[in-house]
């Protein structure tokens, strides 16, 4: 029995697909250090597990919009999966950390397809706030898997070693695949189909994407939102193992912290938005990110070297990430009804490989040094607090 667009329990489903990510990113965190150790590999070597996840994430997405506006929701997201389950066991068995990247690279690729195509069914159903509001229910309830993930991770890591977490990634994959199987419905309408799908047809819909200023505008913000986020998740267990020295579990509950307020940010943007609109839900994050990213590496450099001048800002820092995310996504999409895949891949390409960049970046110039990476994260911030108000006073009236 399919579910009806629009229930709680067709929410809840799309939150899930949306939450394979996180569980992908999350749930090993802690378990980083400790890989080092048993592949003999540096920092950086270890980070790569994360890094070529976001870099395989970020090109994949390009490619599942278009061939969904052609085929369907259904079958790319049963494909997509598929191939994150197999890949999952093929970390659990993998037997050297090159052999580990590799399959990381490929449950990357898979990973793709389920929060690509949850954001692109909540288009089919909904636009403007209505879809900023969808997003952010979604999004406040997968918030609950980078507060428990890391926990999470950490006991697993303590207990039954870092392969534990990768054996959770394949039973969520299968799990998820079941599901949309037997409950999730096809939500693209058949007249919106493309009537083609060619090399020169993605691209010349991509050509229309790119070329609107509203996009731009918003996906520049969600940029470098997620930029600053995922820099945040590849560093944070280094500092805060390293720096701080707390244990795998210490960790997963400050990272529990940061997930919460993210959560709230997600609540407090859908509320602004619905009073004062989209564009001001946006802009009052952006000023969350500026403020919390100012502060990290001002606290990491003046406090007293205990973990709460680390938790302080990315609370802040990350309450702007909870309201600048789900509604820039609802105002990016909102202009492309009849081309919301090839729109929502394109803007999960951007954010995804911006996020890659930075991470990369960072992990290779910066390595575990606390002050240089929070000054990413507030680089980020303040980057994107200059874009917002400079598009304001461009297009403000004289």
């Amino acid at each position: 029995m399919r579910l009806k667009p629009d229930t709680a329990a067709f929410t809840l489903l799309l939150a899930f697909l949306t939450a394979v990510g996180p569980i992908s990113t999350d749930i090993f965190l802690p378990s980083l250090p400790a890989m080092a150790r048993v592949f003999g590999t540096t920092i950086a070597g270890a980070q790569a597990t994360l890094t070529v996840y976001f870099i395989g994430f970020a090109l994949a997405q390009i490619i599942y919009g278009p061939i969904a506006d052609r085929v369907g929701r259904r079958p790319v997201l049963l494909a997509g999966l598929a191939a994150y389950t197999l890949a999952g066991l093929a970390c659990v068995l993998a037997p050297s950390i090159h052999t580990l990247v590799a399959a990381r690279a490929v449950q990357a690729v898979a990973a793709a397809a389920p929060i690509i195509l949850a954001r692109t069914i909540v288009r089919d159903i909904h636009s403007g706030v209505r879809a900023g509001n969808l997003l952010s229910v979604m999004a406040s309830i997968m918030g609950v898997v980078p507060i428990v993930a890391p926990a999470v991770g950490g006991f697993l890591e303590i207990s039954f070693g870092w392969q534990s977490s990768f054996w959770v990634m394949t039973a969520a994959g299968a799990l998820a695949f079941v599901l949309v199987a037997v409950l999730l419905p096809e939500t693209l309408r058949r007249e919106r189909r493309a009537e083609r799908l060619s090399l020169g047809s993605v691209l010349a819909s991509y050509g229309v994407v790119i070329r609107n200023p509203t996009f731009r505008f918003y996906a520049a913000l969600v940029c470098l939102a997620y930029g600053g986020l995922i820099t945040y998740v590849g560093v944070s267990s280094f500092i805060v193992q390293g720096r701080y020295r707390l244990s795998p579990v210490g960790y997963g509950l400050t990272f529990a912290v940061g997930a919460a307020a993210f959560i709230v940010g997600t609540f407090a943007g859908r509320r602004l938005a619905a009073r004062r609109g989209l564009d001001r839900a946006v802009g009052t994050g952006a000023a969350f990110l500026a403020a919390g990213g100012a502060l990290l590496p001002a606290a990491i450099a003046l406090g007293p070297g205990r973990v709460i001048e680390f938790i302080v800002p990315v609370v802040v820092y990350m309450v702007g990430i909870g309201m600048v995310t789900p509604q820039g996504f609802a105002a990016a999409l909102t202009p492309f009804p009849e081309r919301a895949g090839a729109a929502s891949s394109l803007l999960g390409f951007l954010h995804m490989g911006t996020a890659a960049i930075i991470l990369s970046a960072a992990g290779l110039l910066f390595g575990d040094a606390a002050f240089a990476n929070a000054a990413v994260l507030g680089a980020t911030g303040l980057a994107a607090v200059v874009i917002y108000v400079g598009a304001r006073m461009r297009t403000a009236p004289a």
